[in-house]
């Protein structure tokens, strides 16, 4: 991998990757990293051919996570994935609120 771009923001959480950084970081390829992003991991800027990914590290982490449990909980429960993921983002919203 290149050099790494990783940095600070303020506002942001953990901090920022490119596409490649958070592919490697997380151990998948770039075609799972794209996978996901299509799917709904949240990135601060769109990317293009000249222009980089900005994902934040901590999103996208607290992401992977989610899909992971709410996958498990969809088929303890005999529900949707989608269903357990939106309840677990109502929930997180809530104590991120208090």
């Amino acid at each position: 991998m290149e050099k790494t771009r990783s940095k600070k923001r303020k506002g942001v959480r953990g901090v920022i990757w490119n596409k490649a950084e958070l592919a490697e970081t997380l151990g998948v390829s770039l075609k799972t990293a794209d996978d996901w992003i299509r799917k709904g991991m949240p990135v601060i800027k769109r990317g293009s051919t000249a222009d980089a990914y900005e994902i934040s590290s901590a999103d996208a982490i607290e992401w992977v996570q989610m899909c992971g449990i709410a996958r498990g909980l969809a088929r303890k429960h005999g529900t949707t994935f989608q269903a357990e993921f939106d309840q677990l983002s109502r929930e997180r919203d809530f104590w991120r609120g208090l």
